[in-house]
């Protein structure tokens, strides 16, 4: 019998060896692609929405090959790229229901990429052009496995009998919305909390709101015309406009653009934004600040002159401390009118404005007299220009110049930032050229200037510069200084020869380095000088005082899942004539020095990537004077293993379970207290986003 093979020879009956299995092609490199718009699985209401991606690696993709689909449908020829972003407008409502995108490409050698794909969902009906609602809600649970337990010394005289929350749930909800139709854009932003702390058998029971509307706005829009609803912020004036956020009304009527004229009117709270109450209208019982404002632009040019006119009233009833207030107290009312200018020259690189306000209180509510009345103006003068061609590089530089005057009787009802009996001005520039940023400025004021009989009249004086550099790969270094003189030219009888007489003198040095991405070092130095040159006697309190204070740490990534960061802080103030007292009770002028140390180091690292945490704080400080006047240690300790579950169980939000302990301890020589704490805490995060 006779056998043929090819390339081979075998025995006569013997089998052929089998070919080898071709080798698997290998799996083609994902396109990579980021910001997908819309949103991978969200819900629409709009039927054109812009379709867009941007490539992660615009350079390892050759754009000729580029292809997109929607809906197994080829787009390309209606797609844009620019710098490595793809958009697609549909010229066409799309068909409600799930969408499906899909991008493609090949490399610059013409290997194809694994292409992209996702999918959003459009509403069936879509009754306006644009609308989107989404809200984030995220909650923590805290309950203490261990409660945390103080112990004061014995000597200390503190009851060791103390009630701390074992319980804390917490929870805010993020709602935005948007709709748009043509002219009309209503928004909503807002962050609702509630926060409950409960431990059992606490006494007495509190009575603080759980629920607070922490932050909101509704505006509602259709040019020109804009209502808005929430914190609202109107800054149209210097003295008297509420440029702080404060929970209220506002409706704005803008037709600057085409007949030069914007009109504003408010109704806000007078105290704090925060609280449980939305604020739907002015109600009796209620602080409030109304009031209004007129702009007027003349000219075809709008910027060449603009003239502004504010009228704010506020009436505190409420006795309650609040924040971002005025000058109001408890039972006043008070009224602000204010007049000015804004005019720009040079196509906007010069600025001029001017104001002058005039303000009325009533301390006594119930007659018809106002007590008090007074006026304030002031005038600015602020440019950007750059100066051309330096060295090579173009040179910019800021100044601004303002002079203004503040009446003795004159208060604000709306802006807290005003002190009264004060008149002078000042200077600022701020030069950049390449890396190096100048910063200068000179101001000068004078306080009481009045005449009053019981106040010195004071002139202050201040200088000061920074100069900072910001080198490529190099240390960046920023050295401020500031020298503040301030004078009493003016001495009443009864303040006898106290006076005011003192210079103090700032010098400061701050260096950043960041060594890549595994290394960053900060530094940082200060001495203030403060020279007091009055005549210090056994009725006068002063003297000189020198403060040192230095700052060093770093951040270092020895491992990509590892972060170790060590920071150390010194202090020393040197009192050159303190007043001490004795064991006898008598006083006497003595120098006292006073150091303090803080050491802090922080570790973070990830155990298991994206799953597992630790994150581990501990921190030591140390007071002492050397009157024995202060003699504390502060010892603290907190470590919390976090586990991410959701990455893990479920792809949705984020959800995380924590197991933290924490240490504390402070031991006061002087006041004989030795106090421990120590708490072992059970903890569960869920951040859970809705698009609806």
């Amino acid at each position: 019998m006779t056998c043929l093979v090819a390339f081979a020879a075998v025995e006569c009956g013997a089998q052929a060896p089998a070919a080898p299995a071709p080798a698997a092609a290998a799996e083609p490199r994902p396109l990579a692609v980021a910001a997908q718009t819309p949103e991978p699985g969200k819900l629409l209401l709009e039927r054109r929405p812009l379709i867009a991606a941007t490539l992660a690696d615009p350079a390892g993709v050759d754009p000729k090959t580029l292809t997109v689909e929607v809906d197994g449908v080829d787009v390309t020829l209606l797609v844009k790229v620019e710098a490595g972003r793809i958009t697609y407008a549909p010229p066409a409502d799309l068909a409600h229901g799930e969408r499906t995108i899909k991008i493609s490409a090949a490399g610059p050698g013409g290997v194809a990429l694994a292409p992209v794909e996702w999918k959003f969902k459009i509403r069936r009906f879509a009754a306006f052009e644009e609308a989107s609602l989404s809200g984030e809600l995220s909650s923590t649970f805290e309950h203490a496995l261990r409660k945390p337990k103080k112990e004061p010394s014995d000597a200390s005289g503190v009851s060791k009998k103390t009630e701390t929350p074992v319980n804390n749930f917490q929870n805010n909800l993020s709602v935005r919305g948007l709709l748009k139709e043509g002219d009309f854009t209503a928004r909503l932003d807002s962050n609702i909390r509630y926060n409950d702390e409960f431990r059992p058998r606490a006494r007495p029971k509190s009575e603080n709101d759980k629920l607070d509307i922490a932050n909101y706005l509704i505006g509602v829009e259709r040019n020109p015309l804009l209502f808005e609803l929430g914190d609202v912020s109107i800054q149209e004036g210097f003295f008297g406009a509420p440029s702080l956020s404060r929970r209220g009304m506002h409706l704005k009527l803008d037709e600057m653009q085409n007949i030069g004229v914007s009109l504003h009117g408010f109704a806000t709270r007078y105290e704090t934004t925060t609280g449980h109450d939305p604020f739907f209208g002015v109600e009796d019982g209620d602080s409030v600040l109304v009031g209004g404002a007129l702009i007027v632009a003349p000219f075809q040019d709008r910027e060449i002159l603009k003239l502004h006119a504010l009228n704010v009233r506020g009436h505190r009833f409420s006795s309650a401390p609040g924040s971002n207030v005025g000058g109001i107290v408890s039972g006043e009312r008070g009224e602000l009118t204010s007049f000015g200018t804004s005019s720009a020259f040079l196509g906007g690189q010069l600025k001029l404005s001017t104001e002058v306000a005039f303000s009325e209180f009533d301390q006594n509510t119930l007659d018809d007299i106002r007590e008090q009345a007074d006026k304030a103006y002031r005038a600015r003068l602020e440019g950007t220009q750059g100066l051309g061609m330096l060295l090579e590089a173009p040179v910019t530089t800021l100044a601004a110049f303002e002079y203004s005057y503040v009446g003795f009787e004159f208060r604000s009802p709306a802006n807290p930032g005003i002190q009264p009996d004060r008149r002078g001005w000042a200077f600022k520039d701020d030069t950049t050229w390449k890396i190096v940023t100048l910063s200068w400025g000179y101001s000068t004021f004078e306080d009481n200037t009045d005449l009053l009989v019981l106040l010195p009249r004071v002139r202050s004086r201040t200088w000061e510069a920074a100069l900072g550099l910001t080198p490529a790969e190099l240390p960046s270094p920023v050295f401020t200084y500031k020298r503040q003189i301030q004078r009493s030219y003016y001495e009443p009888e009864t303040f006898g020869e106290k006076g005011i007489d003192n210079i103090q003198t700032t010098y400061d040095l701050r260096v950043a380095w960041g060594l890549g991405e595994s290394l960053s070092v900060n530094w940082g130095a200060s001495l203030i000088v403060f020279d007091d040159k009055r005549l210090i006697t056994s009725t006068t309190t002063g003297g000189d005082v020198y403060t040192w204070q230095t700052q060093a740490g770093l951040t270092l990534k020895p491992l990509k899942t590892l972060s170790v960061s060590p920071n150390y802080n010194y202090t020393l103030v040197d009192e050159k004539t303190k007043t001490v007292v004795l064991d006898s009770g008598a006083t006497i002028h003595d120098r006292v020095r006073t150091e303090a140390h803080t050491a802090t180091l922080t570790l973070v690292q990830e155990l298991i990537p994206k799953i597992l945490n630790l994150d581990v704080q501990a921190s030591g400080a140390s007071s002492a004077s050397s009157d024995d006047s202060v003699d504390n240690q502060t010892y603290s300790g907190v470590a919390r293993l976090t586990w991410n579950v959701g990455s893990l169980f479920w792809d949705y939000g984020k959800q995380a379970l924590s197991l933290r302990t924490n240490f504390n301890r402070v031991v006061d020589h002087v006041a004989r207290r030795d106090t421990n704490e120590v708490g072992i805490f059970l903890i569960l995060d869920l951040l859970s986003p809705y698009n609806l």
